[in-house]
């Protein structure tokens, strides 16, 4: 992914800010696909407001060079093709795309094939997915009670949460290894203290499991709503610390909630099985950023969080019965 965010509408439209009155931003790419192209045409087009020009290398058959121009004399009709049209080049004023999906920051995947379900990729996950079954098989496929059904989602919805992390803070650091390090390293910094208040304060945090929930989706909401484009237009520190802390918070509430559940399971072993096959799923569903970008894993990652809270009520509607039988 290291062109993610380099061919975005935000980027096109921060690299024509720089232009002088008489610039001219040209954008050359290797797309051996019409789709890739079409991508690129219409990013440029809606981050400049105005049809950039397309030159399209025509002389070699397996190599489609692309070029976008723009800048206010193309904007203003002064540039003039009459040089360009030739044996190995073909200009176009207004082209009109057959694939129009446009990359944001929020959807920056370049090279995403734009089909509506990605075969390959689907036979990729349910492959892995079997093979996770059929080793803990028999842990998962026996009477499980809602407990392990909650570690499973608590699971699922906290490698999800760290995969949106790396994918959202790659727009600040770059896709490479050190946003992944930066990313984990945060995550277990929150865990840590997550564990860390849990012990210290375990008799003030039990039976609070409602309100750890609620101070979840407060975190949950407050990283949704983030303006991640309005604080980066300041490009301070200030920023990229609020954009970081915001990003990772709700793992600390997760954490909490998994340290005070985990401690109350009866079977561990089964529990963390469940927790475990629910990390695989949640990496699994990681894919639906293709469908619906980055920020909106966030709701999924909700909707996984409140499927254990309903684990959590199941759990205690079967205490009561419990205790009377004992």
């Amino acid at each position: 992914r290291l062109d993610n965010y380099v061919y975005t509408r935000e980027s096109f439209a921060k690299a024509a800010s720089l232009l002088k009155p008489d610039g001219l931003m040209v954008v050359s790419f290797w797309t051996l696909k019409d789709w890739l192209r079409d991508r690129l045409f219409s990013s440029m087009k809606e981050a400049l407001g105005y049809t950039p020009i397309l030159i399209v290398g025509t002389k070699d058959v397996v190599r489609f060079d692309t070029f976008l121009v723009a800048g206010d004399s193309v904007r203003k009709g002064h540039v003039s093709l009459s040089q360009i049209d030739s044996d190995a080049f073909r200009a176009f004023l207004d082209y009109k795309p057959a694939f129009r999906s446009v990359l944001t920051d929020d959807w920056p995947f370049i090279y995403v094939v734009p089909a509506p379900v990605d075969i390959p990729y689907l036979l990729v996950m349910a492959e892995v997915l079997l093979l996770i079954a059929f080793a803990g098989r028999r842990v998962l496929f026996v009477p499980a009670d809602a407990k392990c059904w909650q570690m499973f989602f608590l699971g699922g919805a906290f490698m999800l949460l760290e995969l949106q992390s790396i994918a959202r803070l790659s727009l600040l650091y770059g896709t490479s290894w050190l946003t992944s390090a930066m990313v984990i390293n945060g995550v277990l910094i929150m865990i840590w203290f997550a564990n860390l208040s849990a012990i210290k304060f375990s008799k003030a945090i039990a039976g609070k499991e409602k309100f750890l929930y609620l101070g979840l989706l407060v975190a949950l909401a407050m990283s949704y709503f983030l303006p991640i484009n309005f604080l980066l237009e300041k490009g301070d520190a200030v920023a990229y610390c609020a954009i970081t802390i915001v990003t990772v918070l709700p793992v600390l509430a997760a954490g909490l909630i998994f340290s005070t559940s985990f401690e109350k399971v009866l079977d561990p072993r089964k529990a963390l099985a469940f927790n475990l096959f629910g990390s695989v799923v949640g990496a699994m569903l990681e894919y639906l950023s293709n469908y619906c970008g980055i920020r909106n894993l966030v709701l999924v990652a909700a909707s996984l969080y409140l499927l254990s809270f309903l684990c959590l009520l199941c759990v205690r509607k079967q205490l009561p019965a419990a205790v009377s039988v004992e």
